[in-house]
């Protein structure tokens, strides 16, 4: 009986504790940003699933350094994007000086790139990650 019970409780955690269901399929993506032929030096890029082709799941983010590079995540760090079209948008802002009491309005975030970048709708910018391959892009940003 007490076998019995033990297969049991082992049953259920296996339940609940195995493997989470794995959604759509996800390739590693990388590469890097580049604004008048330099590296953007900070920022955030998300691929976007672009419905309208086919591709569903959720979108994949990844932060850029101080070299222009980026490595996306959709649920875990480098895991990379869901396979099939995108759109990408591109956020990057200039860093916020320290405090100054005599202007307030220092933490007004001014861009670093052109604005349209920061909406996939407008950034033009596109990419398709292939399966089972690590997909490496670069994207130019023009002024």
């Amino acid at each position: 009986m007490r076998w019995f019970g033990l297969s049991l409780l082992w049953l259920a955690c296996l339940g609940c504790f195995g493997q989470r269901d794995s959604g759509p399929e996800l390739a590693k993506v990388s590469g890097n940003v580049t604004t008048s032929g330099a590296p953007l030096t900070a920022g955030i890029i998300t691929f976007i699933p672009d419905s309208s082709k086919g591709t569903t799941g959720p979108p994949a983010t990844g932060g850029i350094d101080a070299e222009g590079r980026f490595v996306l995540r959709t649920h875990e760090p480098g895991d990379g994007a869901v396979v099939g079209s995108h759109k990408v948008s591109i956020q990057a802002y200039k860093p916020v000086p320290e405090f100054d009491p005599e202007n307030p309005r220092q933490y007004e975030q001014e861009p670093l790139i052109p604005t349209r970048y920061f909406d996939a709708a407008t950034s033009q910018l596109t990419a398709e990650v292939k399966a089972g391959t690590d997909n490496e892009f670069t994207f130019e940003l023009t002024p």
